[in-house]
C-alpha cells in the first residue's frame, strides 16, 4: 500500500506562563469560633493567644510547579458582627517545605518547629482582617520557594485587647477535604504567656488560598509533532524537550480544520519524552491533528495541526461515527462518488425514527458532521442511523445501517 507520509516540525513552541496564579484548597463549609481552630483567636477575652501547625498534603499541590514562588496566603474570616481587632493585636505566619504527612500523635515543640521554617508574616493584622467577612491576604515579606512536597504553615497570635465581639475563620476536616487526617494539625491556646508546645491534635485546616509565581525556567518546548498514514491508519508522534511542566495533552481531530474533536487525553510519559498515538482512520480524504497541551499552572496553548491525506475511494461509503461510544457529540461522516440525493435518518432500538440527519442532494465528494447527543435527548443505549443514496430518478444507489452507543 503508498504509503502518505507528512511532517510538521515545531521549534521552540512554549507555552507562555501566567505571571499570578492562585490555588484554593478547601470549601470552608464549616466556621469556628476564633477561640479553637481559626488561624487567630478572636475571641472577646483579653490576652488571648493562639499558636496552631498545619501539614497540607502535597497532593492538593499537583498545579503548582516546583521551584514556583509563594507569594501570599489568604484566609477566610467570618465577621458576622463587624468587628475590629484592637491595633496591639499581633500575627505572625512561619512556613516550611516537608516530607512529613502528619506530626505523629507526640506534642509539637513550638521553638523546635520554627526553628527550620521561614518567617513570612509579621505584623499587625487589624487593617488586614477589617470589619467584613471575606479571604484576609497577608503579603510575604519576601517569596517562599515551593519544592514540590507537603507545606507545613504556623500561625502565632495574640490579643492585648479583645474586639467587642467574636471573629470567625472558616475551616475543612476530612469529611469535606478527604487528604487530611487526624494529626495534620496541632494547637494550644490561653491567656497571659505562651505555651511552650502544642498537645491537641486534629485534622481541622483553615479554608486558604495560595497566591504563587509560577516557576519559569521549564515551559513545555515542543520540539516535534508528525504523522504517518500507513495501513489505514494515522500514526502520529511528537517530542518534548522537557516533560517537567506538562500536565497533559488532549489529541484533537477534525476533517476541516474547523470543528475539532477530542480523540484521546493522553498523560505524562514519565520515563521518556517521546510520545506516539495511532488512530483507526478509514479512507476519507483529509484528516487534520493537533495537540491542546496543558501546563501545570492551567495554561492552555495549542500545537499546529499535522494533516494527514488518505486516498478517497471512489465507492459510495457510510462511515463508522466516531468517537464510539459517545457521550456528549459524536461525528458522522460519509463518501459519494457521484452527485446524489443523500438521506441520512436517526432511529432508536424499537426502530422509531428520532430525527432526519440529512435530505438533500449532495455533489461527489467527502463529508461529515457532528450528532449533538444532548440535543435530541438521547439515553444511554443503543441507536441506528441509515443511509440511503438514490439517483435523479429515484433509483437506489446504496444502503447501509451504522450503530451509535450513547454512554
Amino acid at each position: 500500500m503508498k504509503h502518505f507520509l507528512v511532517f510538521l516540525f515545531l521549534i521552540s513552541s512554549s507555552i507562555l506562563l501566567k505571571a499570578q496564579s492562585t490555588l484554593s484548597i478547601g470549601t470552608g463549609p464549616s466556621v469556628t469560633g476564633g477561640s479553637t481552630f481559626g488561624i487567630m483567636r478572636s475571641n472577646t477575652t483579653a490576652n488571648s493567644w493562639n499558636r496552631n501547625a498545619y501539614i497540607y498534603p502535597q497532593s492538593l499541590f499537583t498545579t503548582i510547579a516546583t521551584n514556583s514562588t509563594i507569594n501570599s496566603l489568604e484566609f477566610e474570616s467570618s465577621n458576622f458582627s463587624g468587628a475590629t481587632l484592637a491595633a496591639d493585636a499581633a500575627f505572625k505566619i512561619y512556613i516550611k517545605n516537608t516530607t512529613s504527612a502528619d506530626f505523629g500523635t507526640s506534642s509539637l515543640t513550638w521553638a523546635t518547629e520554627i526553628a527550620t521554617a521561614t518567617l513570612v508574616y509579621n505584623g499587625t493584622p487589624s487593617s488586614i482582617v477589617g470589619t467584613n467577612s471575606g479571604f484576609k491576604k497577608f503579603t510575604f515579606s519576601s517569596g517562599f520557594v515551593y519544592t514540590g512536597n507537603s507545606i507545613e504553615i504556623l500561625v502565632e497570635y495574640k490579643q492585648t485587647t479583645a474586639p467587642a465581639s467574636e471573629i470567625y475563620w472558616a475551616y475543612d476536616d476530612e469529611t469535606s477535604v478527604p487528604a487530611y487526617t487526624t494529626n495534620q494539625g496541632k494547637y494550644i491556646n490561653g491567656t497571659g504567656s505562651f505555651a511552650a508546645t502544642l498537645t491537641n491534635s486534629n485534622s481541622r485546616h483553615p479554608n486558604m488560598k495560595v497566591n504563587y509565581t509560577p516557576a519559569n525556567p521549564v515551559p513545555i518546548n515542543l520540539i516535534s509533532f508528525y504523522g504517518e498514514y500507513k495501513n489505514n491508519a494515522a500514526n502520529l508522534f511528537w517530542q518534548l524537550a522537557s516533560n517537567t511542566s506538562l500536565q497533559k495533552f488532549e489529541l484533537e481531530k477534525s476533517f476541516n480544520n474547523n470543528t475539532w474533536m477530542n480523540i484521546n487525553t493522553i498523560g505524562k510519559n514519565t520515563v521518556s519524552n517521546n510520545y506516539t498515538y495511532t488512530d483507526a482512520l478509514l479512507n476519507i480524504g483529509k484528516c487534520y491533528y493537533r495537540l491542546k497541551m496543558f501546563d501545570k499552572d492551567g495554561t492552555v496553548t495549542y500545537s499546529n495541526y499535522v494533516l494527514l491525506n488518505a486516498p478517497a475511494k471512489q465507492d459510495f461509503v457510510l462511515f463508522q461515527n466516531y468517537p464510539n461510544p459517545a457521550k456528549t457529540s459524536t461525528q458522522l461522516a460519509y463518501q459519494i462518488n457521484t452527485d446524489a440525493f443523500v438521506l441520512i435518518e436517526l432511529f432508536g432500538v424499537n426502530g422509531n425514527k428520532i430525527t432526519t440527519l440529512v435530505n438533500e442532494q449532495k455533489e461527489a465528494g467527502t463529508y461529515s458532521f457532528m450528532l449533538n447527543i444532548e440535543k435530541y435527548k438521547l439515553a444511554t443505549g443503543n441507536y441506528y442511523y441509515k443511509m440511503l443514496i438514490a439517483d435523479k430518478s429515484g433509483n437506489t444507489l446504496y444502503t447501509n445501517t451504522k450503530t451509535i452507543i450513547v454512554q
